[in-house]
């Protein structure tokens, strides 16, 4: 059951970024394809991720990158390796789970979330991100729970956070090797 969620959510991020590589596709049609990509993983369900109600563990999280001027990356990782990014200005790599090293790193940013969750909250406000701020987004069964950072502390080692950041810079470098 997980595998046939997995492959659905896959063919609807696929249709959705060959509609944005299309020629007649403008940067709002991008953003709103963004904000439907990122909407469809936000409410992810343990089920559909095929992780057991009965636990309260995060199944994927999302790393929302602040660029400057509204430009915001996302990477997408799933407990089972499912492995994605997109950009609000278009773009995106699907499916880079395939890949061996995305996927171990998408698995070990979901093992690393889980170790701490503890700093994220579940009333978190999903507003816009300013330039070099990342958001953390874990997806769990009680609903998801975030936590922003400036990337310059994160980097220093300074905040908590900063385990977190050093995996989900694993997932991006990974998805960079991609292409």
């Amino acid at each position: 059951m997980k595998y046939i969620y997995t492959v659905f959510i896959i063919i609807i991020l696929a249709v959705a970024v060959r509609f944005i590589f299309s020629s007649s596709t403008t940067s709002g049609n991008a953003l709103e394809i963004y904000t439907a990509m990122r909407n469809l993983a936000l409410s992810l369900t343990a089920e559909e991720a095929g992780i057991d109600h009965e636990k309260d563990e995060v199944y994927g999280v999302l790393v929302d990158i602040g660029r400057g001027n509204n430009n915001v990356t996302t990477i997408i990782s799933l407990a089972d390796g499912t492995t994605s990014m997109y950009m609000t200005g278009g773009g995106g790599i699907i499916g880079a789970g395939q890949d061996e090293q995305c996927a171990a790193a998408s698995k070990r940013l979901v093992a690393e979330a889980q170790r701490q969750r503890k700093l994220l909250v579940a009333n978190w406000e999903d507003t816009t991100l300013g330039y070099d701020e990342i958001r953390f987004i874990a997806l769990t069964p009680k609903g998801p729970i975030a936590a922003t950072a400036k990337i310059n502390e994160l980097t220093a080692g300074s905040q908590p956070l900063s385990p977190l950041y050093y995996v989900a810079d694993d997932v991006l470098t990974a998805l960079r090797l991609l292409q």
